[in-house]
């Protein structure tokens, strides 16, 4: 039993009397995410025979081994995605120019060290390992590779989720044996467990995360929807996100408990203005409805958070972006599914793992599942089916 499996208490809530061999699981990595989290972590622990820090690399190697290993037994059912981010959102820049402005690594470089050598052979260290693992995962056939910049990368898996739905129904695969699994420490994922389809495996608290037990390991919210409502009338400090000034968690609960009951998880800003406009005279809401610029604020922040409503997610994201992703994930779901392609990439795979002395550190027999390509079976349907012409997916979609 590893990290990545399922409890028998996830399992219940999660998929009741489902039977695990029935369900297609969608698993989407947070690549950004989990290779950061590695990299501070084994930071000067591991180096390579030329003394190259390799720590980041080696430990996401073996997270992303460890994990298409954990769902192996339901391989033929099972997409495997991997998503990187670079820059900020130029769509969220254009809403709030502070956007992530306090994310200054320079100058926390410059503070956590005392020469600029240091500060030097971080950067390279850093920029070298994510370089290596980009490679690697372009070279791993049963792994989906998508990148983008300028682009937030919980708008593009939370688009993707959606965008796969609307693909695989095509191939008359139901939507409720449909999970998307999403491996990430990203608290603003948290408001997707509205959806029953949607589970996220924390990488920090190592347990699975979904609407059942939210509450259990996140105490300030007692379901997914208060995700939401708290980053739009609080703000994000960790993405430099002002909200109404004078609500903290304390009165923002007791706001909370007045107005969530009364939104739908999909809600328009509208109709959260007319709910704090109906009840305004109540002491907590008058807290909102009296700051001088109350609206532009909630206005501002649900743009910038609100991965629940569809329009919104879309409207957040670039057109060439958004045909990007659109035409990654029909290409990778037709190569999974096609059994004629067949192919075999252990042989870069392992002259860029040799590179980094990490060859020699994994088990070669779980090698193997890095450089197998395995088809995703859908039975009962024909080997000759053609799937139907992609419709543009719409706020109907199965996560609606």
């Amino acid at each position: 039993m590893s990290i990545y499996s399922f409890t028998e208490e996830d399992i219940r809530n999660i998929f009741g009397n489902k039977d695990l061999n029935q369900i297609y699981f969608n698993i989407i990595i947070d690549g950004m995410n989990m290779y950061i989290t590695n990299f501070y972590k084994m930071y000067g622990i591991l180096n390579n025979s030329e003394n190259e820090d390799t720590g980041g690399l080696y430990t996401t190697l073996r997270n992303l081994l460890n994990i298409i290993q954990e769902f192996e037994p339901y391989i033929n059912k099972t997409l495997f995605n991997i998503v990187y981010e670079t820059g900020k959102s130029q769509n969220h820049l254009n809403i709030d120019e502070e956007y992530k402005g306090n994310r200054d690594i320079q100058k926390q470089l410059e503070e956590k060290y005392d020469t600029i050598e240091e500060i030097q052979k971080e950067r390279f260290n850093f920029r070298n390992q994510i370089e290596a693992l980009k490679q690697i995962t372009m070279n791993i056939p049963v792994l989906n590779h998508i990148q983008i910049s300028k682009t937030e990368g919980d708008f593009a898996i939370r688009f993707l989720i959606t965008e796969l739905e609307t693909i695989l129904s095509q191939y008359n695969i139901d939507k409720s044996n449909i999970v998307h699994i999403i491996f990430s420490n990203d608290s603003d994922f948290l408001q997707l467990l509205e959806f029953p389809n949607i589970i996220i495996y924390n990488f920090r608290l190592k347990q699975y995360i979904y609407s059942k037990n939210i509450n259990k390991h996140f105490k300030q919210y007692s379901k997914p929807i208060d995700v939401l409502l708290s980053k739009i009338i609080c703000g994000d400090a960790t993405d430099n996100i002002k909200g109404i000034k004078g609500i903290g968690a304390k009165r923002f609960a007791k706001i909370n408990e007045i107005i969530s009951d009364l939104l739908v998880p999909t809600f328009e800003i509208s109709e959260l203005f007319n709910i704090l406009e109906m009840l305004k005279t109540r002491k907590e809401i008058a807290k909102i409805t009296n700051y001088p610029t109350y609206s532009d604020i909630l206005k501002q922040n649900y743009k910038l958070v609100n991965l629940i409503n569809y329009e919104n997610v879309v409207s957040m994201i670039t057109l060439p972006t958004l045909e990007y992703l659109k035409n990654n994930i029909i290409l990778y779901i037709d190569s999974r599914i096609n059994t004629d392609k067949k192919s075999n990439s252990l042989l870069p795979i392992v002259m860029i793992l040799g590179r980094f002395d990490i060859l020699s550190m994994l088990d070669p027999n779980k090698l193997n599942l890095f450089s197998t390509n395995y088809e995703l079976y859908l039975d009962p349907i024909p080997s000759n089916l053609s799937r139907k012409a992609n419709p543009p997916p719409t706020s109907e979609s199965t996560t609606q």
